[in-house]
């Protein structure tokens, strides 16, 4: 198990070796990463394989946990937070539907203050052809980075938003830059384990992780095989490569998770039966987080053990929720976790076990914050996920629209809204 010391000594080696340049002193810091995170695999009551269930929720719900992954994939944020600068790219030939580059800008500052002790200290809008360059930008604007990075000793950190950086653009930039680099995947996975209270919350994040560390293996055993003189040896005389045993034990922790995950899906249809059998009618609340799900069906419920939060998130877990109709039947309001754009499919795909609530719904609910500058790329986008999900176009062809947060505007705009909501519950038909 790895200690308090330990990790506070990894911590030290980055910090002592940070060069002028950072490339070599970060390539140091990913072969510290990976040689604690090599030992920590070897040591046995913490095997991905892991098949007693009660012994890996421990350990995914321990604080260990986030210490024992690979620092150099960045989706362990340390606990004392990050000073970031943000980059949003221009992409020319890759223009923006229904939304600006400006509005991605102050959805990523936004993503990053709900992340606890994270502070935005300078943020830049910067042109490129494509993102899916090597280093994604240009020379020019490389330095420009760079330089900025170099002022300013504070930064600590780079949040390049787009969805996904690959393997080889995020081991080239992290080379470049010196520091951690993030990508919204990572952003969201570290507001996600955050915010993780249940088990199966937890097993969905850890879920979603696998792909990202599995396409970033090779880039760090690569890193660190060149600078250390040695590549492609075995591990222990065990004839295995320290690049295959990554990927057997990504392969069977990624299996350990699914059998729990479909555990709990099963549990969770004997309750959807025991619905179907007590008549009670569902309701799926949808929308963009923090649009005002939660403070919705507080309205609908007079539940007072809801506390609606104004941060992006603030729901991971679909919670179920009584309240009486108009016609005083019974039904059962679903809150669920709330969905963001530019974010891969693989990370949708962890959460289905949860999704699939939505699948089988009588009816879906979708609110919208009318006051935000961006609701109809958000809107587009709940609409599209609902859709990627597998929707059945009934239930799509049904969907009850309602606007919030008009008490936030001067005036409500025309929208194709059954209700508008503004904070204190008034509604206007």
């Amino acid at each position: 198990m790895m200690t308090n010391s330990v990790f506070n000594f990894s911590l030290r080696l980055f910090r002592m070796y940070r060069c002028a340049n950072g490339t070599e002193g970060y390539i140091k810091r990913l072969c510290a990463s990976k040689t604690l995170w090599q030992r920590n695999l070897q040591t046995g009551a913490f095997r991905f394989d892991q098949e007693d269930p009660s012994e890996l929720d421990a350990y995914l719900q321990s604080s260990g946990y986030v210490d024992r992954q690979p620092s150099s994939t960045q989706l362990n944020g340390p606990a004392s937070g990050h000073n970031l600068i943000i980059v949003q790219p221009r992409a020319k030939k890759q223009p923006l539907k229904n939304t600006t580059n400006e509005l991605q800008l102050a959805e990523a500052v936004a993503l990053t203050e709900t992340l606890t002790g994270w502070k935005v200290l300078t943020k830049m809008l910067l042109n490129t052809t494509s993102v899916r360059k090597k280093l994604v930008f240009g020379k020019g604007n490389l330095e420009r980075i760079r330089d900025e990075i170099h002022t300013n000793t504070k930064i600590s950190a780079l949040f390049l938003n787009i969805d996904i950086l690959t393997g080889l653009q995020h081991a080239e930039l992290a080379a470049y830059f010196g520091i951690p680099v993030y990508d919204r995947y990572t952003i969201v996975l570290n507001i996600f384990r955050q915010h993780a209270r249940t088990k199966e919350a937890k097993l969905q994040v850890a879920l979603a992780e696998i792909p990202y560390y599995k396409a970033r293996i090779y880039h760090l055993h690569k890193a660190c095989g060149q600078h250390e003189g040695a590549t492609g040896h075995s591990i222990g005389g065990s004839g295995e490569t320290y690049y295959a045993r990554r990927r057997r034990l990504l392969v069977e922790r990624e299996a350990s998770l699914r059998r729990q995950l479909e555990d709990l899906r099963s549990h969770r249809q004997l309750l959807r039966q025991k619905r179907v059998k007590h008549e009670l009618p569902v309701v799926a609340v949808v929308g963009y987080t923090n649009a005002g799900k939660t403070s919705l069906i507080k309205q609908l419920t007079d539940d007072n053990g809801l506390e609606p939060l104004n941060q992006l998130f603030a729901t991971l877990d679909v919670t179920v929720h009584a309240g009486r109709l108009p016609s005083a039947k019974t039904a059962l309001f679903l809150d669920t976790v709330g969905f963001i754009s530019n974010i891969p499919t693989t990370l949708v795909a962890s959460f289905m076990s949860t999704l699939e609530d939505i699948l089988l719904a009588d009816v879906i609910v979708h609110v919208q914050d009318l006051s935000h500058p961006d609701r109809i790329a958000q809107r587009e986008n709940v609409l599209q996920t609902l859709s990627e999900i597998n929707v059945p176009q009934q239930l799509l062809n049904s969907i009850v629209e309602v606007g919030n947060k008009v008490d936030l505007i001067s005036e409500v705009p025309e929208v194709n809204c059954s209700t508008v909501l503004s904070k204190s519950g008034t509604r206007w038909t």
